[in-house]
């Protein structure tokens, strides 16, 4: 049986190793691009199906966001090293800015007529709200998928939680950045790491579909695995790891190295083989076509092994803000990128309002970048516009996080 990889080497792959990146490589195009009707059918292949047509059509948005990403507070509990919306409780933030439940609750409403599928509560700390549990209510009354995206240091009303959410659709994501209280606490920056493991606990004693995440930085990454098998003898399901993005407070946290993260992804590839009952979700490889390993494997021109890549914000995916603010992406929170509010001017019209993100909608303009200089352009297409706006403040940049460097001229 293949030992996992020491990541922090840069020998050549063994030809055993070799097939393992293999492996990990179709499993990462399966993760950028899932098509429902291929294999087991769940609540997700409605909203892949509309984000498959906005990938790979020149179609500039959806009529309507399949997805909204709704920072409900900007209270938190916490105050996380990485967090790109900046929230923290202090004398400062008293949640004055927050909408009202009358006004939250009307939202809703207009996304399930401007046909939403999906929404991810998120903040702050959603469970900072007191109306949280009639939000949840209000939107499985009108049929929308839902996510929760909470650090479960709170008290829960997990009866409450499992008479509301449907295991079928719905899902609370748990953040989980270390498996001990020093690893967790150092990045989340509060003593919350006990109240963590005993939400979770309990949450695994309902139908509640319980996902954990990890932000992976510069200073937890040697916990990667440590924090894997933690959830899995939790009793946790599903697993993801999403790496740091530099922007909020995370622009002034190092980048995790790139060729270490893929030799983490594909010890993750292997772990995900080794104990099928805890799945991971997603894959940490940040800019895929950056890896010289991939580069050696796929050619310029392959269309079979990678699909586009093509970010979904404001395509088809949106942020509504603590105060109504309507943004493309979590990554993207600046004035520039801020199309109005919803509760003023309304999520239609706003959506569809022909100066809304144009740039950005029209595509990133890249011919003056190294990106110019990359055979896989066409494929990557300079990655996530967050982390080039978080790095240089435009979008017409590459992935700050990509580490292509063109050959140079002889």
């Amino acid at each position: 049986m293949l030992s996992l990889l020491d990541d922090r080497s840069t020998a050549p792959f063994t030809e055993e190793e070799h097939e393992l990146f293999i492996r990990t490589i179709k499993t990462l195009k399966t993760s950028r691009l899932r098509l429902p009707g291929a294999g087991e059918i769940d609540s997700g292949d409605l909203v892949d199906f509309f984000n498959h047509l906005a990938l790979v059509s020149d179609i500039e948005c959806l009529e309507s966001p399949t997805w909204i990403n709704w920072d409900i507070t900007s209270r938190c509990n916490c105050s996380c090293i990485h967090c790109a919306s900046d929230a923290v409780l202090d004398a400062s933030n008293t949640g004055s800015d927050d909408v009202s439940t009358r006004q939250a609750l009307e939202f809703i409403d207009e996304m399930a007529s401007a046909k939403v599928l999906t929404v991810v509560l998120s903040g702050g700390e959603p469970f900072m709200r007191s109306d949280i549990y009639d939000i949840i209510a209000k939107i499985k009354q009108r049929g929308l998928f839902l996510t929760i995206l909470t650090n479960a240091s709170l008290p829960l009303d997990i009866g409450h939680l499992e008479r509301l959410l449907d295991p079928n659709t719905d899902l609370i994501q748990i953040s989980l950045d270390g498996d001990d209280a020093e690893s967790h606490n150092a990045q989340r920056k509060a003593d919350v790491f006990s109240a963590v493991v005993s939400n979770i606990s309990r949450l695994l004693e309902t139908s509640v579909p319980v996902k954990a995440n990890m932000v992976i930085t510069h200073y937890n990454i040697d916990k990667v695995y440590d924090v894997y098998h933690f959830v899995r003898r939790l009793g946790v399901e599903v697993i993801s790891f999403t790496v740091n993005c530099p922007v909020g407070r995370g622009e002034d946290v190092p980048l995790p190295d790139s060729g270490r993260l893929l030799r983490i992804s594909m010890n993750l590839q292997l772990l995900s083989e080794r104990y099928p009952g805890t799945r991971i979700r997603n894959n940490v490889l940040l800019v895929p076509y950056a890896q010289p390993e991939i580069r050696e494997l796929i050619e310029p021109d392959t269309t079979n092994h990678f699909p586009r890549m093509r970010c979904l914000a404001g395509t088809a995916k949106a942020v509504v803000d603590s105060r109504g603010d309507l943004y493309p992406c979590p990554f993207l929170l600046y004035p520039a990128f801020n199309a109005g509010n919803v509760f003023r001017q309304g999520l239609h019209g706003l959506w569809n309002h022909p100066d809304t993100w144009t740039k950005l909608r029209s595509g990133r303009k890249l011919d003056s970048t190294k990106c110019n200089e990359c055979g896989y352009l066409n494929r990557c297409r300079g990655e996530c516009p967050g982390a080039a706006y978080g790095s240089f403040k435009t979008i017409h940049a590459p992935d700050s996080r990509c580490s292509f460097t063109p050959p140079k001229e002889i």
